[in-house]
């Protein structure tokens, strides 16, 4: 699969590309998917763009707008903003789920 229009040079430079997480995540339990969940929905507006800063970066919030125009083409603004609101709110609850000790993975 190739990389939507306009992100060929991005990924192909890896000094800037690198997010941090370099290990697999194994997929969380129930607990620990919900415990992440409110983690987020939790923030206070301040606190949720504070995270937006320190966390996500405008590099990588430059590629979520990228990516959401380029899924969706005739969207328009609002719609863009709210995939990239909700790619936003899935990186910060993954990021709380590397936060949380390993569990093992999903209880069965």
């Amino acid at each position: 699969m190739n990389p939507p229009r306009g992100f060929s040079s991005f990924f192909n430079d890896s000094r800037r590309f690198q997010l941090g997480h370099s290990r697999r995540m194994p997929a969380p339990d129930e607990a620990s998917a919900l415990a992440a969940v409110k983690a987020v929905q939790s923030l206070s507006g301040p606190d949720f763009e504070k995270r937006v800063r320190t966390e996500v970066g405008d590099p990588l919030l430059a590629m979520f707008s990228l990516l959401a125009k380029n899924v969706a083409p005739s969207d328009d603004d609002r719609a863009i903003a709210e995939k990239v609101q909700l790619m936003l709110l899935s990186y910060l609850v993954r990021e709380e789920l590397g936060k949380a000790p390993a569990t093992g993975g999903r209880k069965k």
